[in-house]
């Protein structure tokens, strides 16, 4: 692991919408500063890069469609390269019935957010910021949106 030599013009706002790509879609360590466009209404899946990518490593995720609350189970995921590679931060998620909560990474254990377009989450305009603080820390912070009318429940996982 290194240091990132900084950021030059060129590669600003470098965007990659995933509608038709390979889910779940690995995101590469050249892909430092990128914004990805989620566009799957039922399953979105994003792997970030292993934490031996330089530290400051960044990118954006945004959901431009919203999930189908009508299939069960969970729809929208951000995961790690491996078990072991923690998640730190903080999500606030808000609700179609102007419910809200605040969710933080527990610090120990959470290396996946999984969430559900009725109960976690899958709104059109959820985003979320990840950056690789360190070696096993990914820093993330966002903000859910729930298509349902449910209270927001905590998105962060093991597994």
């Amino acid at each position: 692991m290194g240091f990132s030599p900084g950021y030059d013009h060129g590669n600003v706002h470098k965007v990659i919408s995933t509608l038709g790509l390979d889910v779940p879609y690995v995101i590469t360590p050249d892909q430092s500063g990128y914004i990805f466009l989620s566009q799957h209404p039922l399953t979105a899946e994003f792997v970030l890069p292993a934490d031996t990518t330089e530290v400051g490593f960044h990118c954006t995720i945004i959901n431009t469609v919203a999930m189908n609350t009508g299939v069960s189970g969970r729809h929208f995921k951000i995961s790690t390269a491996g078990d072991g590679q923690l998640m730190l931060g903080a999500i606030a998620s808000v609700g179609g019935a102007a419910k809200q909560d605040v969710f933080i990474a527990n610090g120990s254990s959470h290396d996946n957010i999984i969430m559900d377009a009725a109960a976690e989450g899958g709104g059109i305009g959820q985003w979320f910021e990840c950056t690789l603080v360190g070696v096993d820390k990914w820093l993330i912070h966002g903000h859910g949106y729930i298509a349902g009318t449910a209270a927001p429940a905590d998105p962060w996982s093991n597994g």
